[in-house]
Order: structure tokens, then C-alpha cells, then sequence
């Protein structure tokens, strides 16, 4: 499992990583097992943006070819 994870900042103006440098409005992939990073996810001051199931975008398409093999049957 992957430790990586997007995260955005609540406050882009002011927030900083941990070496001083701003870290601006976009997503941001962290390592959710560092110090400094769980710190300030723990504090609320960047948010964790969800990830996107794989499985959910190819799953419609065999509902819809499986519905379509059935109803010729009938």
C-alpha cells in the first residue's frame, strides 16, 4: 500500500513544507508516514483529497454488455 497521498492546502498564501518554501494552491503528493506532514494533517491545515477507485470506470461497461446479451436472448 502506498504512503503517498494528495493533499491541499487550506491556507495556500501562508503554508510551507518543511524545508521553508510555500507550497502554493495545487495538489501535492506527501508522504503521509513524515513527521511534518502528519502534523499538519492531524492539524487540519491541509486536506486529503480522495483517490479514485479504478474498478468503478470499467464496471459499467460490462453491466451494459452483459444487459445487452441478455435482452437478444429473449
Amino acid at each position: 500500500m502506498s504512503t503517498l497521498v494528495s493533499v491541499v492546502p487550506r491556507h495556500p498564501e501562508t503554508l510551507r513544507d518543511a524545508s521553508g518554501k510555500l507550497v502554493g494552491k495545487g495538489p501535492i503528493e506527501v508522504d503521509q508516514r513524515d513527521p511534518f506532514w502528519r502534523r499538519l494533517i492531524r492539524w487540519g491545515d491541509v486536506d486529503i483529497l480522495p483517490t479514485k477507485p479504478v474498478a468503478t470506470v470499467a464496471a459499467p461497461a460490462a453491466v451494459t454488455a452483459a444487459t445487452s446479451q441478455s435482452g437478444s436472448k429473449a
